[in-house]
């Protein structure tokens, strides 16, 4: 036995928890559907709007997936593949971050303006 067996044996349960999390937040996300479609029919129902929306509740993957992928090192291609409209949400990571550089470079621009009193 290590004497760091039992902090190494909490960071693994940790981890694990955490693992199986972030698998399931990406295919279940924290969004309540249910409100969601309550929301769309009010709408639908005042003749508001028109949405026409895929909501496909899926289910978070099998441990048996998880582990799978844990044992092929492949943990990467596991959260890629339970990504919904995997292109649609490249491109919203990508916008994001053009977003995120604005914003820096903004930020940037401010605090020399400041400093300089430009």
């Amino acid at each position: 036995m290590n004497q760091n067996s039992k902090e190494l044996a909490t960071l693994d349960i940790a981890l694990t928890k955490a693992y199986i999390e972030l698998a399931k937040f990406i295919v279940v996300s924290d969004v309540d559907w249910d409100m969601v479609q309550q929301k769309l029919k009010e709408l639908k129902e005042l003749q508001d709007i028109k949405a026409v929306w895929e909501m496909v509740r899926k289910s978070p993957p099998k441990p048996k997936k998880l582990f799978d992928a844990l044992v092929k090192k492949d943990i990467i291609g596991l959260f890629n593949s339970l990504t919904p409209l995997p292109k649609r949400h490249t491109d919203l990571i990508e916008a994001l971050e053009t977003y995120r550089q604005i914003a820096t470079q903004r930020l940037i621009k401010s605090h020399i303006a400041k400093i300089f009193r430009v």
